[in-house]
């Protein structure tokens, strides 16, 4: 889960919670376009790899 590796302090809440993960999503999707991670899916199951 990368919501521990990206904020440093615990986060509880399930509302901060939400908005930490649409933060690490954004940060994910900027890495991709940027060419610095690679997107492989396998069925339902998406990883992002670095390049």
């Amino acid at each position: 889960m990368l919501i521990p590796v990206v904020f440093e302090r615990p986060i509880t809440d399930p509302f901060q919670t939400l908005f930490a993960m649409g933060e690490c999503l954004a940060h994910v999707f900027y890495l991709e376009q940027r060419g610095l991670l690679r997107r492989e899916q396998d069925g339902e199951v998406i990883r992002f790899r670095g390049v």
